[in-house]
Parts: structure tokens; sequence; C-alpha cells
């Protein structure tokens, strides 16, 4: 919203500047308006995707074992965690990288028990990346790698700080 407001002062000053005649502030005004469009289509996606999580994490589930994409759900509560944590920790600059075997297909469990357990598991990883890189002395650029697989008939889901 704040983006929005900005842009739309900006383009009012930018319709000053082309009745005055001149473009060279007019150009600059509108790559400031082009910049300020790009954070409003990233922000955008953020809070989809922040909305996406808390139903997801909100829905009333069955209790019940059922068949569920393990990758699907690893992926949706990676980025579930990684949002919350980026809204206490707005500095916080931390990569994500994902490896998902593709063959696994559904897994028989109780998805919200294992969202939650994944959700407490990221969560910490987060908070432990970020306290190592308060504590180095810089070049440490925190990552989180989460990768499943399929092993000897059990799924593995690794997660690498």
């Amino acid at each position: 919203n704040n983006f929005s407001e900005v842009n739309k002062e900006l383009l009012s000053e930018m319709n000053e500047e082309i009745g005055k005649g001149n473009f060279n502030d007019v150009k600059v005004l509108a790559m400031e308006v082009e910049e300020n469009v790009q954070k409003v289509i990233q922000h955008g996606k953020r809070a989809d995707a922040i909305v996406k999580g808390m139903l997801l994490h909100s829905r009333a589930g069955s209790g019940k074992i059922e068949p569920v994409d393990i990758n699907a759900l690893c992926d949706e509560y990676l980025r579930l965690s990684y949002h919350g944590f980026r809204a206490k920790n707005k500095t916080s600059d931390i990569v994500l990288q994902t490896d998902f075997d593709r063959n696994i297909g559904k897994v028989n469990i109780v998805a919200m028990n294992m969202g939650k357990a994944l959700s407490n598991v990221f969560s910490n990883a987060f908070y432990a990346v970020n306290e190592k890189k308060a504590k180095s002395a810089g070049g440490f650029q925190p990552m989180i790698q989460v990768s499943t697989k399929k092993k000897n008939g059990k799924i593995e889901i690794d997660n690498i700080l």
C-alpha cells in the first residue's frame, strides 16, 4: 500500500514535469515508479504465500492417516515457517534450497501432525542460522537446505543448515 501511494505521488509529479518539458526528470521519476511496482509485486506475492500458508496451517485436519504429497507438505511448511520468521526478522536474508525426490509419490501420514513437526524443525533451523550469522564476523550466508528421498522403502527428510 505504501509503495502504491508513493507511486501515485510520483505520477502526479511526473505529469507536472511533462508539462514543464523536463523529460530527464520524467525519466528518473518513471524509473522510481518501475522500482516501486516491482516491490508491490514482490510484497503482494509474499502476502499471498503467507495467507495460503495460514490457510493450510489452520485447516481442520481429520486426524486420520491419509495419502499426502510429502514434497508439497515440506515445501509449504518451509515457506510458511520462512515467512513467519521474516515477519519477526525483516533484515534477515536466508537462502532456501530444496531438492525433493519426485519419485516418492504420496505417503500415508496425518498431514497436520507432520506439518506441525516440520514447522518446528524449520523454525528452529531459521533461528539457528540467523544466530550463527549474528555471531560470525561476516562472510557467512545463512542457508537452509531441505531434501526428501526414498531410501530402503522409507522416506527421509533432511534439513541441512
